[in-house]
């Protein structure tokens, strides 16, 4: 569970966030689109934001700022470019 400054919320694979710029996450079928045209796709989003807020749920870990950099069954892509996480089952229980 991560709380960013503005107030938003994720929570396993039961996450749900509302952003500044409108991004939305919601449950198993996390999709969020950032303006740097971030993709985030289906029970694996987490991101480490220039606040420095971690999020490491559902799988995954990523860290934005300097490149992002995408941690469990993806690579690295640097931060501008559209990152899309591939669809994943949720972890249950």
């Amino acid at each position: 569970m991560a709380f960013y400054g503005d107030g938003a919320k994720i929570n396993d694979c039961e996450a749900m966030a509302l952003y500044g710029d409108g991004a939305k996450i919601n449950d198993c079928e996390a999709m969020a689109l950032y303006g740097d045209g971030v993709e985030i796709n289906d029970c694996e989003a987490m991101a480490l934001y220039g606040d420095g807020v971690k999020i490491n749920e559902c799988e995954v870990m990523a860290l934005y700022g300097d490149g992002v950099r995408i941690n469990a069954y993806e690579g690295i892509a640097p931060k501008g470019h559209g990152i899309k996480k591939k669809q994943r089952m949720c972890k249950v229980g």
